[in-house]
This record gives C-alpha cells, sequence and structure tokens, in this order.
C-alpha cells in the first residue's frame, strides 16, 4: 500500500515556525541588544562605595561618568584621572573636602552600559551632580561583533526576520564577566595571525545604516540619564569626550594599496616641515581628486596644510578624515552632534572637553598633552580638570572658585599625582597607549600606520631594564615590516633553524637601534628591502 504524502503535518510546522516568527515580532527588538560586549559595567571603586547613603550638610558629591578616558586609562586604578586631580585641587582649594569628585568609569564603555552607572550612582550614593562624558566606542561592540546590524539585502532582511526568535535567550541568565574576558582574550590570540590588509573582523567597514541606528541608541540612552536625573533632582551635565583633531594617524582601515599614497604618508613621518610639504603638496592634491573618500588620504592632506601654515584648511580636511574613518573606535561627526543635540533638547548642560585645548581663535587643539586622540596624558588631564572645575563654577556645580584659586589647585593636582603613581608608570603611559594602538591597527590590518606607533613603543619599552621580557612590539615591529615589504611569507617558510637564527638577528638589530637612536632609520631600511 502507497503511504501518502504527510501533507498535514509538513502543514502543521510550517505554520508552528510561522507562529513562533510571528510571535517573536511581538517582543520589542533592537538588533544593538545582541552584540556581544567588550566592556561591562564594573562596581563603584572603593573610595565610592564608602560613601554614607545621604551627604551631609553643606557636603557636595560629583560623579564622572564614562569610558577609558574618564577611568584615566593607561594609568592604573584611574590614579590620574581628570576626576580625582580636580578632586585633589578643590580640597586644597577650599581647604576641605566638602566637595567629593570621583570618576565611575571603565575603558571600553559605551552608552549602553553607562546608564547603568548613572542609575547605580543615583541609587545608592546621593549625588549633587552627575556628570556623563560621552562620544567614546559607541562603534566599538559593532566593529568587534564583525557583523552588520543592519541588513542591506533582500536576502539578509530575509533571513533576520526568519531567525528573530533567536532575541528570547537575551532572557537567559548569561556571565557577562565571563563573556567579557572571553572576548578580550580572543582579541589578543588573534593579533599573532593578523595580516596586512585583511581585517581579523568581517563586515567593515560600518556602513551609514549601523552607524545611524547605533546613534539613535545613543540619542535614547542618554534621554534615560535625563529622565532618571530629572525623577531623582539631580543635576547632569553632559560632557562630549575628547578628540585630538589633526594629532593622530585614524587606526581604521586606509584602503587598498597604492604605492603613491604608501610614499607621501612615509615622508610626513619623520623630519616634516613647510619645505618638505610645498615640495609634495601638488602631489597630494593631485591624490584627493582620486581618493578623496580615504581618510588617510584627507589626514595627509591636513597635515601638509598645517605644515604649509594653513590652519583653517588644515581643520576642514582633519574633520573629514575623522568622519571616513572606516572604523571608528571613538568618536565622528554624527556622535558628536548628536550628544549636543540631545542636552539642547533636554535642557542639560553640554561641555565639550576639547575646547580646553583650544587657543583663543585657534582652529586646532593643542595636542601636546594627549597620548593619543582619545586619551590624556596626566598633564592633559590636570588641564582637563582646571577648565572643567571653572565650567562647574560658572553653572553652579561647585561652590565659587576664590581669588587666584588656579596655581594652588593645579600644584595640589600635580603633587597627589606625583604621590599617586610610580616615576616608572607616569613613564610608560605614551608607549603604553602606542602598543595598545599598534594593535588595533593590527587588529584592521593597517600595519602602514602601526609604524608610528612602533615607533614610540618599542624604544619606550626597551629603554626600561624591568621591561626587558616584554618583547611583543618588537615581533609586531618585525610582522609590520615584513608583511610590507613582501618578505613574511619566505621568511615563514624557512626551516626552522634558519627562521630563529633570523629573529635573533632581528632581536639584536632592533636592539642596536634602540641605543643608537635609530629606530626610524632601521624601519625605513627594512620597508625598502624585497
Amino acid at each position: 500500500m502507497t503511504e501518502r504524502f504527510p501533507l498535514g503535518a509538513v502543514i502543521a510546522v510550517a505554520l508552528g515556525f510561522a507562529m513562533i516568527v510571528l510571535g517573536a515580532h511581538l517582543f520589542a527588538y533592537d538588533p544593538t541588544d545582541e552584540l556581544p560586549a567588550t566592556s561591562i559595567a564594573p562596581q563603584p571603586h572603593a573610595r565610592i562605595r564608602a560613601l554614607s547613603p545621604k551627604r551631609a550638610a553643606g557636603e557636595k558629591r560629583v560623579f564622572f561618568i564614562g569610558a577609558s578616558m574618564t577611568a584615566g586609562y593607561p594609568y592604573t586604578d584611574g590614579r590620574a584621572s581628570y576626576a580625582r586631580q580636580m578632586n585633589a585641587g578643590l580640597t586644597a582649594v577650599y581647604g576641605n573636602d566638602d566637595v567629593f569628585v570621583h570618576d565611575y568609569a571603565k575603558p571600553a564603555l559605551d552608552s549602553r552600559e553607562l546608564v547603568h552607572l548613572v542609575d547605580r550612582v543615583l541609587e545608592d550614593y546621593d549625588p549633587s551632580c552627575v556628570c556623563v562624558t560621552l562620544g567614546s566606542n559607541e562603534f566599538a561592540n559593532r566593529i568587534f561583533s564583525g557583523r552588520k546590524l543592519v541588513p542591506s539585502t533582500l536576502l539578509e532582511e530575509i533571513g533576520e526576520h526568519a531567525s528573530r526568535a533567536r532575541i528570547a535567550f537575551r532572557e537567559l541568565p548569561t556571565l557577562r564577566i565571563a563573556d567579557e574576558e572571553a572576548r578580550q582574550a580572543q582579541l589578543r590570540d588573534r593579533l599573532d595571525d593578523a595580516k596586512n590588509l585583511e581585517p581579523l573582523f568581517g563586515a567593515l567597514p560600518v556602513g551609514e545604516r549601523d552607524a545611524a541606528l547605533l546613534t539613535r541608541r545613543l540619542r535614547h540612552r542618554m534621554q534615560h540619564m535625563s529622565d532618571a536625573c530629572r525623577a531623582k533632582g539631580v543635576p547632569l551635565v553632559f560632557v562630549v569626550a575628547v578628540y585630538g583633531l589633526g594629532g593622530f594617524w585614524p587606526w581604521g582601515i586606509s584602503g587598498p594599496p597604492v604605492a603613491e599614497i604608501d610614499e607621501l604618508v612615509q615622508a610626513t613621518w619623520t623630519d616634516f616641515d613647510a619645505a618638505r610639504a610645498r615640495e609634495i603638496r601638488p602631489r597630494v592634491e593631485a591624490l584627493i581628486e582620486e581618493h578623496g573618500a580615504r581618510a588617510d588620504v584627507r589626514f595627509l592632506y591636513g597635515t601638509v596644510l598645517r605644515a604649509c601654515g594653513e590652519l583653517r584648511a588644515a581643520r576642514k580636511q582633519f574633520l573629514l578624515a575623522r568622519d571616513q574613518d572606516a572604523v571608528p573606535m571613538h568618536q565622528i561627526g554624527m556622535v558628536r552632534d548628536a550628544i549636543q543635540e540631545v542636552a539642547k533638547a533636554q535642557g542639560r548642560a553640554c561641555l565639550v572637553l576639547d575646547d580646553a585645548f583650544y587657543g583663543p581663535g585657534a582652529a586646532l587643539p593643542d595636542t601636546s598633552e594627549f597620548l593619543d586622540y582619545g586619551h590624556l596624558s596626566e598633564a592633559g588631564a590636570r588641564r582637563a580638570a582646571t577648565w572643567l572645575t571653572r565650567e562647574l563654577a560658572r553653572l553652579g556645580r561647585v561652590p565659587v572658585l576664590p581669588e587666584g584659586w588656579e596655581k594652588k589647585f593645579t600644584t595640589a593636582a600635580e603633587q597627589y599625582v606625583r604621590a599617586s603613581l610610580p616615576p616608572l608608570e607616569l613613564a610608560l603611559a605614551m608607549p603604553g597607549i602606542a602598543a595598545s594602538n599598534t594593535n588595533f591597527s593590527m587588529m584592521f590590518g593597517n600595519f602602514r600606520d602601526a609604524l608610528p606607533w612602533l615607533a614610540i613603543s618599542v624604544p619606550g619599552y626597551l629603554r626600561h631594564p624591568e621591561l626587558t621580557t616584554k618583547i611583543d612590539q618588537k615581533w609586531h615591529l618585525v610582522q609590520c615590516v615584513y608583511q610590507l615589504s613582501g618578505r613574511y611569507e619566505a621568511a615563514q617558510a624557512l626551516p626552522d633553524a634558519d627562521r630563529t637564527a633570523l629573529l635573533a638577528d632581528l632581536d639584536q638589530q632592533i636592539n642596536q637601534a634602540v641605543l643608537g637612536n635609530r629606530v626610524w632609520p632601521w624601519i625605513f631600511e627594512q620597508l625598502a628591502k624585497r
């Protein structure tokens, strides 16, 4: 007897699937909620946890909530942060500790996590003012996830809707700290496999639709912060994080290799002055015509214009480079504008921290106290603390400042830093941030633009005997120069003994280059070899 086709069962399965898919669409859905966390909200610092639940009469508590720059990265435990320097300075200025200022921050946090910090402070620590520094990391989790958030084709759209039931699993308990640590370990482990022009992550660059979605999320989180502070009657100040415009190359993907672009970029690395800028300017302007959508070419042109003394024209090019960065780890104009627009709509004060680094009428900031475009040296943090103190006093968030307060403030803040941090850590801040930026550049397949950072990190570490075993940056330098000069595969194919001997020789060459202050000449010699 011939069996009948089980049409009823097939229809039942199809209907069941359709019901699940349709049911899943009843849930509120935000694709950004599915991004893996590279950093999650921390517990408050011990000094914050030691606070009483309620402020004493006359006491003020000002909390700065933010990410790595607010946390004082790369200095240990935030001990050079602008908030803690402000606390030390105000204690000296007022002659008492009635004004408590502290950071509640952690590297790599985005607005999704900063909301939790605001809620925690409002609930447990009776703040007199909450300052939230925004503009960093809004795209970081998207970048490291390796996938698009918004489908760009019909097939992707169908797949996304058909799998929507997956969001139910978001409600299951997860070990978020373990997830964060595993994610960071995975990123570190993959670095040795990095290749020039081959990012370790997919779905790059970040598209306009994903950028717009993440910026809308920022707006919504700011709205939540404002509503929460309003409900508690606590003043809220939004702060736009620093961006050292024109001071540092973009970290992201530079684009397909073009020999002339590489040559001209390298020309700006050492001994670049007005005469050299005028010499290469016609060639750079010709490149702009063909490659104007590339962040590195825009930055190159800005560098040339600045050297020629055309600072306002240079500013325009640096802004274009910022907004064309294919891997915007920190800030772009869309994010910056959103922060200021939401603050205005909510009737909240909005302080642009970059203003602390602009002289009167200056077209570009003074980045001499920056470590990179998103982080400050301890001196830069002190400058930010001084400026923020003046602004908060103007807003009435700290008591009136006495005449001549600034000298006493900066002296006390500097003494606090010197007492809190050992000399070695102060000396290694720049090499440390350079090593971090090297790693990011290599993750994105941008080996060329990793070299200026390696020229800082390698000698920075080797000149300290305590760190002679820290060899990862030397290995990254070898990776970069060998891949950029086309010799990497041949070196990898050598017999084990020959490869070991080659690496030992390169190690000694780098040591000698550092001792002789010849790191850049050595890099150029290696790049010229084929």
